[in-house]
């Protein structure tokens, strides 16, 4: 692939291991740096009601 872009764009294409270094993510922020990553911290750090936890240690 990068064979026919030097071919095709000498010099003038955005990529990996091209001749411009280019970051593998944008430092940029991007929606899913507000939404996603935060509703999954929330659903993993999640604390849980008393009540659900005196169950899960009465089954155990």
């Amino acid at each position: 692939a990068r064979n026919i872009l030097n071919e095709s764009f000498p010099d003038r294409w955005i990529g990996r291991s091209g001749r411009i270094s280019w970051p593998a993510r944008s430092p940029d922020l991007t929606p899913l740096d507000f939404f996603l990553w935060g509703h999954l911290k929330n659903e993993v750090f999640l604390t849980r009601v008393l009540v659900s936890l005196n169950r899960t240690i009465f089954v155990l």
